[in-house]
Formats: C-alpha cells, structure tokens, sequence
C-alpha cells in the first residue's frame, strides 16, 4: 500500500515527545509499504523550528527506516494565545493539504490528530484521490480544549463540535486511544463497527537493561543508597495538575530521602518552579525537555514514577503515554488522579498505585508506604508492569492492527503473515470496569 500518514507533530526517539507516529511509519514500512509522512517543522514540546528555515515551504528526506519525511512550515510562535494556536494548527492544515495534493496518489490517507483541524486535510485529500480516510482521535475536541480552560467563547465550542461532527461522519473509520475518546465518539452516533481502540503502548527499543550505563539522574543520588527519586517526565500544563507533585514534596520537604525530578516542558513550567521557590524547596528540580531516549534513561534509573491530573470528569478518560514508558522501565508507577482507565489500568496490570486527585498530601503518604517496601517487592511491581504493556501494548504489533484496518478498506497486501505469534495476538487487555473489579 501506499500510505499517506498526516500528523502536525512528528518526534524521533532522539528528539522531545511522543514517537508514537515514528514507530507506526517504520513498522509499516518494514512491512514493505510505502509511506510518506506530511508533518510540522515544529516540535510541539520546546517551541523549536526543525529541518526548515522561514525561506522554504517544505524539507523532504528519505529516513533509513523506509518512509519518506516532509517537514512542513508552520507558524511556530504558538504559546501563551488562542488565536496564535489557531495560526498554528491552520497553517499545517493549509499546507498539509496544498503539499498532500501533489505526491503521489495513495491508497490510504491516515490522519492522527491532535489538533481535530488535522482531519481537514485528512478529508481534503482522501476526496482528492478518492481513497478512503481513516481518522485516529488522541483527545475528544472541543471537549478536552473546554476541560482544559482553552477555550471558553461558546462560538468557538460549537464551531468545534460541528467540525468533529462532520469529520466523524466522513471519515471511512476512526481510530480511538483510550476507552474514554472511544466512549465520546460513539455517543456522536458513529456505528461500533467504524470504530477500532488501539492505545498508546511500547516502543520497540524500550528494554530497560540497554540504558543501564546511562544515568541522567546520577546527580540526585550523591552515593546515597536509601534516595528515593520519584521522577515526572511529560508535558508541564495545565492539563497535567503538576501542583499536587509539588504539594506532594513539600509534604516530605523534612525527609531527606526523597528527591523530586521534573523533566518536560510547558506553559506551566514557571508558576511551577516559582511553587518551589515559594515553598524552599531544595528537594524539588526542574530538568528541562529530554529527547525520548533520554528521557526513558532517566525513568530506568527513577525508583518511583509520576503522574497527576485533575479530578475533572474528562481526565477519567485519559491514559497518557507516559505510563507505558514507566511501565516499560520497570518502575512503579503512582497515580494522583481521579478514578477511571488509568487506575484500572494500574489495578490490572499490579504495577502501581492510585492517590486521590489534587491531594498533595495524600500522595506523600502513598510515597511513604512505597518507599517502606523492599527492593525486592518494589522490583516486583515494576517487573509486572513491563510484562502487562509489552504482552498488550508492543507498538510495533499495534502497527499490524492499524494495517489490517487499512488493508480491510482498501482490499491491498497487508505484507502481514496472519498465521505468526504476533499477528494473532491481541494488542488491547481486559481493563474495561467489569474486569477490574476482580483485582480491587
């Protein structure tokens, strides 16, 4: 097949961000596909311009993995404004389907959002060709911008919605992440069968004992063998609730054992630090963005993994990719959050634990209570994580769902032996709520 894969944000493993689309565009291309990639010149977490300069429209190269790469330009000055991130999405949006126009024609165009302004060129150059276009959703819009506080004009929420109304409708199938994005398109009235679930999962380099000799942390250990590092890694937002990690360390300011390492960036990088300050915290320290390996060397060498959210209704429908990288570094991981798919998750799986939402010091105490465990029982919780995400989450075999997605459309080769062990496997566990009642 030829594949025309649209994604605004595009990372290698060696750059910050997601390598979620990465990984989908090399496995298909291993599979003897051709692919070409429409993304931005942008990387969406530091602000930073790649492979472009602001005298060409698009670069172009052949990756060593087998797909083709175009970095389009966009308007990058996207922080701290609305309408400076309706230029962003509208630009690659503009491009994407001016560029997309002129390749060669594809037998599938495959469009990954965010932002839901992806699926316009996804429409616009499936129409072109008159192939069928599949339309994958990683947060329901407008929904998660109104959660988020982003957007508060009413005009623009029901603009938004009609647009996700009207992609929902043309889109040939779609493509979900998490139950809760699944559960939000299907109460559109979209038939269950134009809908498939595949979730974030595994990269296919993540084996933790390769990392053992790379330690971004090593600083934070000062030859003390009773530091516990407890490590964030993702995006600093107002999504992302990271004022409950801080409330959490200034719980456990006066026990010398714990450390806490923030590496990402965000909109809400300074108020956090300046929390810190406010609070003296000396156990509190803000790394910056990482590229993905390094960033996954850090969590390899973290003893405990973090993640909080709000307890907003929308975030029980969230499953972030980060915790399949903790998961796959063998490091517990807890949860501040609210109920919903990431505590099932956690309860399935046996690799980690869930705090109540926006409570700081109740997950200083759950941190306590990790920490009172031995090395061995610690080591058992993160074996059983990375055994859960690589039998159920491995991109590359979620790479083979989305192919038989396409080959079902479009009647092409999938180039996939349906008889192999990992053809035949499932990549989507049993963590709906029945199921996860049987290991509360």
């Amino acid at each position: 097949m030829r594949i025309l894969y649209l994604t605004q944000y595009f990372n290698f493993p060696d750059e910050a961000g997601s390598s979620r689309h990465y990984q989908f565009a090399r496995a298909w291309a291993e599979h003897g596909h051709e692919v070409t990639v429409l993304t931005g010149n942008v990387n969406y977490k530091t602000g930073d311009a790649m492979e472009n300069d602001r005298f060409r429209t698009y670069s172009k190269r052949k990756h060593e993995d087998g797909f083709e790469l175009y970095r389009l330009w966009v308007y990058r000055h996207f922080k701290g404004s609305f309408k400076k991130r309706l230029l962003f999405f509208g630009s690659y949006a503009a491009h994407a389907s001016l560029i997309g126009s002129v390749r060669k024609r594809p037998d599938v165009v495959f469009a990954s959002s965010t932002p839901l302004s992806i699926g316009v060129p996804g429409y616009v150059l499936a129409r072109r060709f008159r192939v069928p276009f599949v339309f994958e959703l990683r947060d329901l819009w407008p929904e998660a911008a109104v959660a988020a506080g982003v957007m508060k004009d009413p005009k623009w929420v029901s603009r938004t919605q009609s647009l996700a109304q009207f992609l929902y409708r043309k889109a040939d199938h779609l493509v979900a992440v998490t139950e809760g994005i699944q559960e939000g398109i299907l109460g559109h009235g979209v038939p269950e069968d134009k809908l498939d679930l595949v979730r974030n999962g595994v990269d296919h380099w993540m084996d933790p004992d390769a990392f053992a000799d790379q330690n971004p942390l090593a600083r934070f250990r000062e030859g003390r063998g009773d530091r516990i590092i407890c490590l964030y890694v993702g995006a600093h937002g107002i999504w992302n609730d990271l004022s409950t990690l801080v409330e959490g360390a200034r719980a456990l300011k006066d026990d010398p054992r714990f450390v806490f390492v923030f590496v990402g960036d965000g909109d809400d990088r300074p108020r956090l630090e300046a929390q810190a300050r406010d609070y003296g915290l000396d156990n509190v320290h803000f790394l910056g963005a990482l590229p993905k390996k390094d960033a996954f060397a850090a969590i390899c060498h973290s003893d405990i993994a973090l993640i909080a959210a709000s307890g907003h209704e929308h975030n029980r429908q969230t499953l972030p990719n980060k915790i399949f990288d903790y998961m796959a570094a063998r490091v517990p991981v807890v949860v501040a959050a609210g109920e919903g798919e990431m505590d099932r998750m956690l309860k399935v799986s046996e690799g980690g634990w869930r705090t109540p939402a926006e409570n700081g010091p109740a997950l200083a105490e759950k941190l306590r209570e990790v920490a009172a465990l031995s090395a061995e029982e610690r080591n058992r919780v993160g074996n059983k994580g990375r055994d859960f995400v690589l039998e159920h989450y491995y991109r590359p075999r979620q790479a083979e769902t989305l192919l038989r997605v396409f080959g079902g459309l479009t009647g092409k080769d999938t180039g996939i032996q349906e008889t192999s062990e990992s053809g035949s496997e499932s990549v989507e566990p049993p963590i709906a709520p029945e199921r996860a009642k049987e290991h509360v």
